[in-house]
């Protein structure tokens, strides 16, 4: 029984006397009691402490602020009634209902990086607009991407030499564009334009001297395209319908032009299936590239023949090595367009707002060189 009580001044006397209070009325010991309300030890929780009211209090201050924070095993840290959660299990650490938003850093200090990085590990940056790398603090070794037009498309330097990049090119208007693949080194401007420099051992020695520059080393320049086109395309009200299938840059020499009717054409109505043919030109109706070939009679391949070859590609015979040349130049100064026209001998080829074809797919593949 209790026979006396000294009350000490201030909040923790009148602390004690509650803790008293409260275990005489409901059995619980004064021991227990000033366990979970002892400033001398770790405050024990039942409950959990809570504001008054929501977002109405902080842990901490800036001045005064907590040294550590422990969870135990599948602890979740929760922000706006689980808008957002950090949860961890084992040795996992999963974030759920949004996104890391990290800086933008510097090779040297990047936004993310190996715990023992010191010029040798892997860091992430961003680079410039659109371009982010994982790279080594000492830039020797680089990953890399950005979007097409920011002069980088995907790079990988594995030494401080060589690098490899791709970038995405569209052909014609309605094309989803080419890849293209080169090897380049480090230092040499490409442009943006896919292509890329290469010096391997063996190549020819550049010129030197007053007067003399050397622009390029070694370009890797040679490209095939490949474009696919079906009848869906056609819904002029019209016996002919004309679309681009590419855009040549300047400089661009066309060496191979082959077309694969891989599904013959046929019309649904109006038009004529066994009147239906094709042709390839640098202008709307032009034979310069492939003669008129026909689309409804087979699958086949046209340009592999000299008798298939328009005028511009089946060159007249030339003598000694100049009959090794084959190809043509397309404009040294600007981009020229090819365009493939489907002809119907009887009827329209559609209504203006749908086709009166009922199928046909011709691939074409182009094999270019272009000069820098």
């Amino acid at each position: 029984m209790l026979r006396s009580l000294t009350l000490a001044k201030g909040s923790w006397g009148r602390a004690v006397v509650a803790g008293i209070v409260l275990g005489l009325l409901f059995g619980v010991s004064y021991t227990a009691m000033a366990q979970r309300i002892s400033p001398a030890s770790s405050n024990i929780f039942v409950l959990a402490p809570v504001p008054a009211t929501n977002d109405g209090a902080a842990l901490g201050s800036a001045t005064l602020q907590w040294s550590d924070l422990f969870l135990a095993e599948g602890g979740v840290i929760n922000w706006d009634d689980s808008d957002l959660t950090l949860t961890q299990t084992g040795n996992a650490l999963e974030l759920a209902g949004g996104v890391w938003v990290l800086p933008d850093g510097t090779a040297g200090n990047p936004a993310m990086r190996f715990s023992s990085d010191a010029a040798t590990g892997i860091g992430l940056y961003r680079s410039a607009a659109n371009i982010w790398a994982f790279a080594s603090t000492g830039g020797t070794s680089q990953l890399a991407w950005g979007a097409v037009g920011s002069g980088l498309g995907t790079a990988i330097a594995v030494s401080a030499q060589y690098h490899w990049s791709s970038t995405a090119n569209a052909v014609g208007s309605a094309d989803t564009g080419i890849e293209r693949l080169s090897a380049g080194v480090v230092g040499v401007t490409n442009g943006g334009t896919g292509q890329g420099d290469i010096a391997p051992a063996g190549n020819i020695t550049a010129g030197s001297g007053t007067g003399v520059t050397v622009n390029a080393v070694g370009v890797v320049r040679t490209l095939v395209y490949k474009v696919t086109v079906t009848s869906a395309n056609c819904v002029a009200a019209a016996t002919t319908c004309d679309l681009t299938i590419a855009t040549m840059p300047a400089k661009t020499f066309l060496r191979r032009v082959i077309a694969d009717l891989t599904t013959v054409y046929a019309c649904t109505a109006v038009c004529t299936s066994t009147t239906l043919s094709g042709t390839l030109g640098t202008s709307a109706g032009g034979t310069q590239l492939l003669l008129s070939f026909d689309l409804d009679a087979a699958t086949a391949q046209f340009g592999d023949a000299d008798g298939e070859l328009g005028a511009s590609m089946n060159a007249a015979a030339r003598s000694a090595n100049g009959a090794l040349f084959d190809g043509v130049l397309m404009s040294w100064s600007a981009t020229t367009t090819l365009t493939y026209r489907i002809t119907s001998g009887t009827g329209n080829l559609g209504d203006g707002a749908t086709s009166n074809l009922s199928q046909g797919t011709i691939v074409f593949y182009l094999v270019t060189d272009v000069l820098p």
